[in-house]
């Protein structure tokens, strides 16, 4: 390997090794006080106990629809609005959030939120769901015996659905 190919793979390395090391991370803590760190969305909500809190950081964490929240879990970003005090950016959610059963007294703030957030489904109730300060498409409350949604000080980009009991 000639000198020229030897910069180019060093390089190469040197790039690779910090990408990793910058990866986002997410901190998981339990209701204990156990910290865990996962790189993916999926994987913390996989991951957490009932009661525990989401940490984000400023970047974008992608979901797939598949992923659905059962337990008590709160996630927390660090904002959506340009700031330029805000030196980490912005959190961005690419996809849905599914809180269904025994995800009661959830919560999510500070994210924006390229979809929806869907609150139960036809044969579940889910109830005490706090959605604040977050930028999303909308809000779903999928069975009206949910009750005690609280939405507060969002930016709601389409129409949403939220039953009677649920505020």
């Amino acid at each position: 390997m000639n000198t020229t190919n030897k910069l180019i793979a060093a390089v190469f390395t040197i790039i690779m090794g910090t990408a990793i090391c910058m990866a986002q991370q997410i901190a998981v803590v339990s209701e204990n006080g156990e910290t865990s760190i996962c790189n993916t969305l999926q994987k913390a909500i996989e991951n957490a106990t009932d009661g525990s809190i989401i940490y984000l950081s400023g970047g974008n964490f992608k979901i797939n629809d598949d992923v659905v929240i059962t337990k008590k879990l709160s996630i927390i970003g660090i904002g959506y609005k340009p700031n330029s005090e805000n030196a980490d950016g912005n959190t961005f959610i690419s996809g849905n959030l599914w809180f269904n059963e025994n995800s009661s007294g959830s919560s999510v703030a500070g994210c924006y939120i390229s979809g929806n957030v869907n609150i139960g489904n036809d044969g579940t109730s889910v109830n005490d769901v706090v959605v604040k300060y977050c930028n999303l498409n909308s809000i779903q409350v999928r069975n009206n015996t949910c009750i005690g949604t609280v939405v507060q000080q969002n930016y709601i980009r389409n129409s949403s659905s939220l039953s009677r009991n649920s505020i």
